[in-house]
């Protein structure tokens, strides 16, 4: 199909034998074909093995724009590494049930010798140093109206102290336990962790500061009895960082 050039008024037509540049071919390109075959014949007069060394080239380097730009394939994400679990070095739990058997204990507390300990296992104490009487003292004077009920010593063959435990009661129905365990071995932290917990029913409430020194020693002072009575967390906090005790 071809289609007429704009003419001036009063043209009737093409006349006849016209050029073919009075018209304008919307038909395809015939030109685009002639570059392809000339490009095609320039293409043939090369040699075979310089043509496959310039495909392996280009193929290089197209592999690695594909993947330098980050269009290749993705890694599968790795799966994030857990969260190390870590607990406290005293379960809240534990204590607490520990100092409610205790003050509701009623067998005497009383010296236990370990004959089988590793040697260094338990705290040697210097001679001429009674540890049970400084924690006696401290009690009496952080709570005045509360007696020493009875203090336990467990030690091992070598005269090493591995753990001490002082119960004291008060008229009103509260009991206060404290206990105290040495270090297994020689051990460095670098700061007091402390621990505070209560339960309670409505009624009796127990409550306790349990602490790991530096040096390794566990603390825990902890009382039971009415809501009403009971002694105050400072007061528990400050029994446990008392400097003249030997921990």
């Amino acid at each position: 199909m071809a289609l007429y050039e704009d003419v001036p008024a009063g043209f009737e037509g093409p006349t006849p034998g016209a050029g073919p540049e009075d018209l304008l071919d919307l038909g395809p390109d015939r030109r685009s074909g002639l570059l392809q075959q000339r490009w095609a014949d320039r293409f043939g007069r090369i040699p075979r093995l310089t043509r496959w060394a310039a495909a392996l080239t280009v193929g290089s380097l197209s592999a690695a724009g594909y993947f330098l730009l980050g269009v290749g394939p993705k890694p599968a994400p790795g799966r994030p590494d857990a969260a190390p679990t870590s607990s406290p070095h005293f379960a809240d739990d534990q204590a607490v049930d520990m100092v409610a058997a205790s003050a509701r204990d009623r067998t005497p507390l009383g010296d236990y010798i370990r004959s089988a300990s590793a040697a260094g296992s338990c705290a040697v104490v210097p001679v001429g140093d009674m540890p049970e009487q400084r924690l006696e003292a401290a009690v009496r004077k952080a709570l005045p109206n509360y007696a020493v009920r009875d203090v336990g010593r467990t030690l091992n063959q070598f005269t090493g102290m591995c753990s001490l435990e002082l119960r004291a009661s008060n008229g009103s129905g509260s009991t206060l336990v404290a206990t105290i365990a040495s270090p297994a071995r020689a051990t460095k932290n670098l700061f007091d962790q402390t621990t505070v917990a209560s339960r309670t029913d409505g009624k009796v409430v127990v409550s306790i500061v349990s602490s790991l020194t530096r040096t390794g020693w566990t603390i825990t002072f902890g009382a039971v009895g009415p809501v009403s009575d009971e002694p105050s967390s400072a007061v528990l906090l400050e029994l446990t960082q008392d400097p003249t005790l030997p921990w």
